[in-house]
């Protein structure tokens, strides 16, 4: 089994976030509920998009933890919450590498912590 960590991210983590990202979320499709709701913004390749929502979240009240191994982040995710009670999830990765090891699932569980 893996060793890996959960904590907090910090303004150390932003380019490895950043990367991760890319690579990790490359697949994603970003459908017309999208463009609906974001117009020109959801026009944007998946990558670019999802750097913009990370960048926009950064510097906010929102939850933001990394799972880390080795020193490397390994995956994120990002949990806001509205209003008592009711919350969503933008956006959670983890790297190829490290799926189907419990790592999503931890990070979904702390954030919801």
């Amino acid at each position: 089994m893996d060793e890996w960590s959960l904590r907090a991210a910090g303004p150390s983590d932003r380019e490895s976030v950043l990367a991760l990202a890319t690579t990790a979320l490359r697949e994603a499709s970003f459908g017309a509920a999208l463009t609906a709701q974001f117009g020109a913004l959801a026009e944007l390749e998946p990558a670019e998009m999802i750097h913009v929502g990370i960048a926009a979240r950064w510097d906010t009240e929102a939850a933001f933890f990394v799972a880390e191994a080795d020193g490397r982040v390994i995956g994120f995710v990002i949990a806001e919450c509205q209003e008592r009670g009711v919350g969503w999830i933008p956006v959670l990765a983890v790297a190829d590498a490290h799926r189907r090891r419990g790592v999503g699932r931890a990070l979904l569980t702390h954030a919801l912590s």
